[in-house]
């Protein structure tokens, strides 16, 4: 399995759309299998993220989004800042972890900001 960082924003703004206190449970999502589904709750969990109880392989089930999980998810919500932000780790030849696409996107927001000025 390729980690999937597309899968794991997608994963995040499903359970944002919950309710407070509502968990998000496992299952196919936009072409991916359960078992992949679980794998990437997994990595984002391990990523601090969110917070779950799995069974891998199994099941999982998605008890919240962290701050952490909300900070990745507002930066990456905006789909050409997300888009732009995958193109330039990518271009860059940078590795496509949680840690650099963050890295990235808080670049991008900074420079959004500064050109405000």
């Amino acid at each position: 399995m390729t980690r999937d960082m597309d899968l794991i924003r997608t994963i995040l703004i499903e359970v944002e759309k919950l309710p407070p206190f509502q968990a998000w449970p496992s299952r196919e999502l936009d072409g991916h299998g359960k078992e992949e589904v679980i794998a990437h709750i997994q990595l984002a969990q391990e990523a601090g993220l969110v917070e779950a109880k799995i069974l891998p392989g199994v099941d999982a089930v998605i008890l919240r989004i962290t701050n952490s999980g909300y900070d990745f998810l507002e930066a990456s919500k905006q789909p050409t800042l997300w888009e732009q932000a995958k193109g330039l780790v990518i271009s860059n030849g940078l590795p496509m972890t949680i840690a650099t696409v963050k890295t990235v996107l808080q670049t991008l927001v900074n420079d959004a900001l500064a050109k405000l000025h």
